[in-house]
């Protein structure tokens, strides 16, 4: 084309197959709101019953037969044939209170939530997901490098509802080396880092990945850190 010329591209949204290579045993490509060559891979990380590790069969985090969602994380690798990424992970719940919040982050993934691919909306730039073990409806899309996430709860009595972020999160097991969280109360914003090697990262030195979060609103908040709730403390480091 010259000068300022261009074209005007349209295209039918119902002849794109969103879950491409998600049925093989080893899914390639990530799955969620994405854009084209954009940094931002938003996502489901899924899991079977056992919960293994993402080693052979979830390369860019989900797979089909998967009947469980661990967390949504905000990178992933593209056709590489090998675990990487997978960082800032949030991840939407409902608790009774502070000791059965305690309880589902003393172990790895106590938080997770069963799903049906029935509740599973999936066009190029969103996703959508119910999840039946908290009750909330996750609606996600993303920028060239924004991930926005608008969550639905149910109206259950006297369920409080919160949203956990995991500051260490990669889809690689014990691919965290350090992160850092902190809590910014007066602007409503979480900030932090994660640095990470991954079996391809790893190659060359790993890799660092800095997010800020901004909420609407909320009403309480807190860290964790080991398996071990700390209520209205604003920042801690180290990979839980």
């Amino acid at each position: 084309m010259r000068g300022n010329e261009y074209q005007s591209i349209k295209y039918d949204r119902t002849l794109v197959h969103p879950i491409v290579s998600h049925y093989k045993s080893s899914a390639n490509l990530p799955l969620g709101a994405q854009t084209l060559y954009g940094t931002v891979r938003l996502g489901p990380d899924t899991s079977d019953v056992e919960d293994r590790p993402a080693l052979l069969n979830r390369y860019a985090g989900y797979h089909y037969s998967d009947t469980y969602i661990n967390i949504f994380s905000h990178t992933h690798v593209f056709g590489a044939g090998i675990v990487d990424y997978g960082n800032v992970g949030i991840f939407p719940i409902q608790v009774d209170n502070n000791d059965n919040l305690q309880h589902m982050i003393a172990k790895r993934h106590g938080y997770r939530s069963t799903f049906k691919h029935e509740s599973e909306r999936i066009e190029p730039g969103f996703y959508q997901v119910y999840l039946e073990t908290h009750k909330v409806k996750v609606e996600l899309t993303a920028t060239e490098q924004v991930g926005i996430h608008r969550y639905s709860f149910d109206d259950v009595n006297r369920k409080h509802h919160v949203i956990l972020i995991d500051s260490s999160y990669a889809l690689p097991p014990d691919g965290c080396r350090q992160s850092h969280v902190n809590i910014d109360r007066n602007n409503n914003e979480i900030s932090g880092s994660i640095f990470f090697k991954g079996f391809l990262s790893r190659a060359f030195g790993g890799v660092t990945t800095y997010f800020v979060i901004t909420f609407t609103n909320w009403t309480d908040f807190g860290v964790w850190n080991q398996g071990r709730l700390m209520p209205r403390q604003t920042t801690t480091d180290g990979c839980s």
